[in-house]
């Protein structure tokens, strides 16, 4: 099993203005949300409508289950704590924002209960699954494919070059393959070259056509704090100035591939949900296919641009 695995979340936090826009449905804090205009997802909605729920994992650390805007969507029946300890252990305190829990908010915050913000997922089905180690992640990823998972998240990588660390977590990829399921990756946020030193699993995108690898990206258009790489980043998305919950009745503003990630991985889920019949290779293909592309991207990953979730939920549907 993994036991020397360093984990990396792919996390920041800044407070700063951003461009205004309104989610429908929540009031106030979702004026500050300015990716969901970026993105065309308002569109995205009009399509999806009443589609049915898409089941999306979450591995990451520390969920609150009674999170009001996630409390309905989280799949308590299959939540799991891989590390052996409680969901909410390891939070230092009530101040900072869970990290499972804010990356949660972004796929699927409740968009319809007029409070807080509202996720990529108005109406959203997540298993949240909780590890400390490399051998919990594998345990995760394998249990999120046996219960039905289609997308599953995972805004964390390592840096470790361990062969035997490395073929465990390749080998759980391998399981999602195999069971066509799509693994969403953050790239990471060292502003590296991760064709020259990228972070693992993010890297194995040109390996698997099931797994895409996120950069973030500014309100301009522009690289934010994220990795980078032609070869091993596939698109990037809004990663800076994301409204979140801190804690059950706190938001601010958070920056980081953590954030991005997710706004991926819920858009893979509309997706699915527009065309149930696609296989996680084909949301991949379509993902990067769609891309607004832009000049200040150009060169840094696969697909030279920024995911719209607009065109590649029309896509999708026409498939």
């Amino acid at each position: 099993m993994i036991r020397s695995l360093l984990v990396t979340l792919f996390l920041f936090f800044s407070v700063g203005a951003a461009a205004a826009s309104e989610f429908p449905g929540d009031p106030k804090l979702t004026k500050l949300a300015w990716y969901p205009e970026k993105i065309e997802l308002y569109h995205a909605w009009k399509i999806v409508d009443s589609a049915p729920d898409v089941i999306v994992a979450v591995v990451d650390m520390d969920f609150d289950l009674d999170h009001p805007e996630l409390v309905d969507a989280y799949d308590l029946k299959l939540a799991r704590d891989f590390s052996g300890n409680s969901f909410k252990k390891h939070s230092p305190d009530a101040s900072y924002a869970q990290h499972g829990t804010l990356v949660s908010a972004i796929i699927g915050a409740n968009g319809i209960n007029k409070i807080g913000v509202s996720g990529i997922l108005r109406r959203s089905h997540i298993i949240p699954l909780n590890w400390m180690s490399g051998s919990d992640s594998v345990s995760a990823i394998r249990f999120a494919v046996d219960h039905g998972a289609r997308v599953i998240n995972n805004s964390w990588g390592i840096l470790s070059t361990d062969p035997k660390e490395q073929k465990e977590l390749r080998d759980a990829v391998q399981y999602a393959a195999d069971h066509d399921v799509l693994m969403v990756f953050s790239a990471g946020n060292y502003r590296q070259n991760s064709d020259v030193s990228g972070l693992f699993p993010a890297t194995l995108t040109t390996e698997f056509d099931n797994l895409i690898s996120v950069g973030g990206s500014d309100e301009h258009d522009r690289l934010a704090q994220s990795n980078y790489g032609k070869k091993t980043v596939d698109l990037f998305a809004p990663g800076k100035n994301i409204i979140v919950p801190m804690n059950r009745t706190k938001y601010d503003f958070s920056e980081g591939t953590s954030e991005a990630a997710p706004i991926v991985s819920g858009i893979a889920a509309l997706m699915f949900q527009v065309n149930p019949k696609l296989h996680a290779h084909e949301v991949k293909s379509i993902l990067m296919k769609t891309v607004d592309k832009v000049p200040s991207l150009n060169g840094l990953c696969r697909s030279g641009g920024r995911v719209n979730a607009f065109k590649a939920v029309q896509a999708a549907q026409k498939y």
